[in-house]
């Protein structure tokens, strides 16, 4: 590891306490799970052949009943989830493509409006890449942690190679979708992100595809900001600027928040203030991924190693304490705080971090464990009594999708949509059927895992039958994984443990292969590669349009 790579000056180290699976207690668990694994795999292997033959036929007898060309789709956020979604429309043959976006550019969170300072991605390039758009000019740049700055640029190649800009409207937010059921169309009040005024009604759209992964920053309400005489700020508005800023100052910094946005702000100020000038408060500390698990070096101990992770994934979706406990015995998982931890599976978030970051992080003086009771004129004190004397608080609390800001309407009744609920077909809101939730079926990495949502809009419209609502609300009460709306499977608590309930509710549904999915997962994360996407296989055989 560069010791450079982050931008501070620590010299990374192997802490001899932390678990890795080959030591003797590790390979007892990895034996029993690898045998438990294949005593199901022999019990269950003629029923998943059966189905997905049964599937494979049943979506190849398929067809159009209506041609992609015709409908009108609107999709909300520009980030990598929109790009790949606008750029999957457009290869299926939709012409009528609108896209809005807030920013003045495509790019989402990576945009640098919204960056936090130094960030980079967790994973190697190679993870986060566009379908049929690889990153840079050799492996071993896509086997890299790029900066934020190169991956917007990325971004921003992406949607001149394939000309999708023509479909972007940008500095726009959409504040109102109203949906006009008996013709299944919604139309948007979209205002300007400039001044605030309503810019347009749109035409009606035939479908519209909730794109936006982290488009609005949580900020906790204290109530007594007002009196607090320094600055408070969230991670999202910490640009490059700032960040020196508050370094040249000699401001004392206190960094509120136990995820890796948090992690990651800590480690932009390592080394280049003194320790007592910045402290990270947190209620509880998460457990994270270590690095040289999920993305290995593709030796034999690591190939072992990503299967059992790999398992202990599937596991999570029906015993998640269990799966939980053999991931802490076979060493998978990394909190900075061992000392207040407790036992709890939630606390395992996604985020990904090296050795030289767990380093850093397990040797930080200043973590506190608490939460904010009140501000003061020069600080704050936390509930239980400790005051912090500080002069900026960043709140690195993480990001919803924003949809909770969108009024919706439906046959001129405001519509009031439960955050929590069941979906149809995983995506699309049964009762209000012309909105389909993008940003919660991420079928993999990157912005490949938003291939799906693009093909479910196009399935709706042009394969499946006209169900009517009733319908398609009973048939989304059969499948038992909540999706949250308003925030990606990747946010929340326990994320491992949705993420793979999730996983479990599609491929019943018929929305995933089978053997596709095993193979991608299996390449993934036991020999290092995401050569192709997941391709869910769900609209009949025609060819897609290439780049002209």
């Amino acid at each position: 590891f560069d010791k450079n790579d982050l931008g501070v000056k620590s010299t990374p180290y192997q802490d001899p306490t932390e678990r890795v699976w080959w030591r003797p207690f590790g390979v007892a668990a990895a034996v029993s799970v690898l045998s438990l694994f294949a005593f199901l795999a022999l019990l269950v292997s003629p029923f998943l052949l059966a189905f997905a033959t049964v599937r494979h036929f049943y979506f190849a007898t398929a067809s159009f009943k209506r041609q992609p060309s015709t409908c009108r789709i609107a999709v909300i956020g520009g980030g990598w989830n929109g790009l790949q979604i606008v750029r999957r429309l457009q290869e299926r043959g939709v012409e009528d493509i609108t896209c809005y976006e807030k920013g003045d550019d495509v790019g989402g969170t990576w945009h640098p409006d919204k960056r936090y300072a130094n960030l980079k991605l967790h994973s190697p390039a190679w993870s986060v890449q566009f379908k049929d758009f690889l990153y840079g000019r050799s492996f071993e740049e896509r086997s890299s942690r790029i900066p934020g700055k190169h991956l917007h640029d990325y971004m921003r190649s992406f949607a001149d190679n394939f000309d999708l800009r023509k479909y972007f409207v940008l500095n726009s937010t959409v504040v109102q979708i109203e949906s006009d059921s008996s013709k299944r169309k919604a139309v948007l009040q979209v205002a300007s992100t400039i001044d605030g005024s309503v810019v347009q009604q749109t035409e009606p759209f035939d479908m519209v595809i909730f794109a936006s992964l982290a488009g609005k920053p949580v900020i906790p309400i204290i109530g007594n900001e007002s009196e607090f005489g320094g600055e408070t700020l969230h991670a999202s508005a910490l640009s490059q600027d700032k960040w020196k800023q508050l370094i040249e100052e000699n401001k004392k910094v206190v960094v509120v928040g136990g995820s890796k946005s948090s992690c990651d702000t800590v480690l932009s100020f390592v080394d280049y203030v003194p320790d007592e000038n910045i402290i990270w408060l947190y209620r509880r500390p998460y457990h994270f991924m270590k690095y040289e698990d999920f993305c290995h070096n593709r030796d034999f101990i690591h190939k072992i190693g990503g299967l059992l992770h790999l398992l202990c994934f599937s596991l999570a979706a029906l015993a998640p304490a269990l799966a939980w406990r053999l991931m802490m015995w076979l060493g998978f998982t990394y909190t900075y705080d061992m000392k207040d931890w407790k036992n709890d599976w939630e606390t395992y978030r996604f985020g990904v971090l090296d050795r030289l970051q767990r380093s850093i992080l397990t040797k930080f003086p200043n973590k506190v464990r608490g939460e904010i009771l009140c501000f003061t004129p020069t600080g704050i004190i936390l509930k239980n009594g400790d005051a912090i004397e500080c002069d900026v608080v960043i709140w690195a609390t993480g990001y919803t999708g924003g949809l909770e800001d969108i009024k919706l309407v439906k046959d001129e009744t405001e519509f009031k949509m439960p955050m929590k609920m069941k979906l149809y077909n995983g995506a699309i809101v049964p009762t209000f059927p012309e909105l389909l939730i993008g940003s919660s079926i991420p079928i993999t990495t990157g912005p490949k895992g938003s291939l799906l949502a693009a093909d479910l809009s196009i399935y709706q419209l042009c394969v499946q039958a006209n169900l009517s609502e009733e319908q398609m609300l009973k048939s989304a009460q059969r499948n038992h994984h909540i999706v949250d709306n308003n925030q990606s499977v990747l946010f929340r608590p326990g994320f491992w443990n949705t993420f793979s309930s999730y996983f479990i509710s599609m491929l019943m549904m018929g929305m995933l292969p089978i053997v596709g999915f095993v193979k991608h997962y299996a390449l993934f994360m036991v020999f290092g590669r995401q050569d192709e996407p997941l391709e869910p296989g769900i609209l009949p055989a025609s060819p897609l349009r290439k780049n002209t």
